[in-house]
């Protein structure tokens, strides 16, 4: 009884130790595991973060895996941020409304960046971002100064690297994506309402939630690659919800596509 009552009280104490938080130069970092921390807020006034890969607490030398939801949220005075490689995910709201913060390069390490991580960023004009993303959420941009820059919309349509981002919803017709798009972003087409196919690449490799939603004209999609290929690619929540294309026409034939008009989904 009594090596069961030390072994249980063990175990509430590494529980505590490794949900328990702490601040270093004004970031405070929440311990994930017994080798990782996540940073989970910053002072308010903070004006710079050089982020470090590792950072040591009580004598412990953790890495620094990802910068948690709405962490420097807010943060306005923030101008300057470095992203260490030792980060893979980016997290919901992680960066809104820094609106002093005009340049961000988010390293390869980086695999997931979560929903408005830099939504209302105003002055955010410069973004270099991760080539190995595999998820990516929506409106993740929306409102930066590079959103609003219409020189860099091509017909239409916002890239980021190897991302699509968003359309206008007037984009009409049929349209192809770029060579070498790996994602398209969460919603990026939902509500082309005069789009009539598109031709998606074999170099995608994620179709984000609801990306083709609501294309009520979107009768044909056109894919680069095989059956196999296509299987593939990720395929988010009711990516191709209320639209007329029944199949992905491939290379060596078709596919049909899964039923997604069921539910209600309010936008």
């Amino acid at each position: 009884m009594k090596h069961i009552l030390f072994t249980l009280s063990l175990l509430a104490i590494a529980t505590a130790a490794m949900a328990s938080d702490f601040t270093v130069d004004k970031i405070t970092y929440e311990i994930t595991s017994q080798q990782t921390v996540s940073i989970v807020s910053a002072d308010s006034t903070i004006q710079s973060a050089n982020l470090m890969p590792t950072v040591t607490y009580q004598g412990i030398t953790y890495s620094v895996t990802s910068i948690g939801e709405h962490a420097f949220a807010n943060c306005y005075s923030l101008s300057s941020v470095t992203i260490p490689s030792s980060v893979t995910s980016i997290e919901m709201g992680a960066f809104e409304a820094c609106s002093s913060l005009t340049s961000i390069i988010i390293p390869n390490s980086v695999t997931s960046i979560g929903n408005h991580a830099f939504h209302e960023c105003e002055s955010l004009a410069a973004i270099t971002i991760s080539d190995n993303l595999t998820h990516i959420d929506g409106q993740t941009f929306d409102e930066t100064a590079f959103y609003k820059d219409p020189s860099n919309w091509e017909d239409g349509v916002l890239y980021l690297g190897n991302c699509l981002l968003a359309t206008q919803s007037d984009i009409s017709g049929e349209y192809s994506i770029k060579e070498g798009t790996r994602l398209i972003d969460a919603s990026a087409f939902s509500h082309s309402e005069l789009l009539t196919a598109i031709t998606i690449p074999n170099s995608v490799t994620t179709i984000e939630w609801l990306a083709f939603s609501y294309c009520t004209s979107l009768s044909t999609i056109n894919y680069t690659g095989t059956m196999e290929q296509w299987d593939k690619v990720i395929k988010g929540y009711k990516w191709n919800y209320n639209i007329p294309a029944q199949a992905a026409i491939c290379t060596d034939g078709c596919i049909l596509l899964p039923k997604s008009d069921d539910g209600m989904i309010i936008l």
